[in-house]
């Protein structure tokens, strides 16, 4: 199978579920739940003083663990949210600039047999793939491969086209949610893949190698 496309861009951004419609991160204090090392680091860095539960299994799984009281709200992906109908259990929308999301959140991607015919693929590229969401997923991409990460990785990826220029915002964070590198890069829209090589290249050089070093030797223990 390759990746033939990618469907118009929902909004990428977290969010936090809860069935407590006056939580929030800024007043409350309790349990947060996430299978997530990126959400987890996160909250560590920014919001100390939350606890962080792992919360795995699909969505009506992990709501039912919220209903009975493992933690007091969750974190998840809007877009998983608003597909499975559940936006009523929202009761704040994450910064996108501090829960910066992971390469690709939000889309769909759209595989294909590589055995398919020149024909086939241009024409069903013609009518399923959304170019802008192409362009800034495969920045995203091209930056999580030059990080070498995966989702044990606390990579983060966000592309976005302003102004006819594209720009993406990415970098990593450690487990323990005590440093964080961030870069903000631009390119033109026709150098997509260029921008995640040179911004991955940026991050790694600033701290990143290090940090991706210490993960992975923990992961081996």
């Amino acid at each position: 199978l390759e990746i033939l496309a990618f469907s118009p861009r929902e909004q990428a951004h977290d969010v936090l579920v809860s069935y407590n419609k006056y939580f929030n991160l800024n007043s409350s204090k309790g349990r947060i739940g996430t299978s997530s090392t990126r959400r987890v680091a996160t909250v560590k860095y920014f919001f100390p003083r939350f606890e962080t539960v792992e919360m795995r299994g699909n969505l009506q799984t992990r709501f039912e663990k919220l209903k009975n009281g493992s933690c007091e709200a969750m974190i998840l992906a809007y877009a998983g949210v608003k597909r499975m109908g559940m936006e009523d259990l929202i009761v704040e929308d994450l910064d996108i600039n501090s829960f910066v999301p992971p390469a690709g959140q939000g889309a769909i991607a759209i595989q294909t047999s590589i055995n398919l015919s020149k024909e086939r693929k241009i024409l069903f590229k013609s009518v399923l793939n959304d170019l802008d969401s192409e362009i800034c997923i495969s920045a995203e991409r091209s930056f999580l491969k030059t990080m070498n990460g995966g989702c044990s990785i606390p990579s983060f990826a966000y592309s976005f086209i302003e102004r006819n220029e594209l720009l993406l915002c990415a970098g990593i964070i450690n487990l323990e949610g005590t440093k964080r590198i961030l870069r903000l890069e631009n390119a033109d829209l026709n150098q997509p893949i260029e921008l995640g090589k040179k911004t991955g290249n940026i991050v790694l050089e600033l701290g990143g190698r290090e940090i991706l070093n210490e993960i992975r030797e923990k992961q081996k223990k």
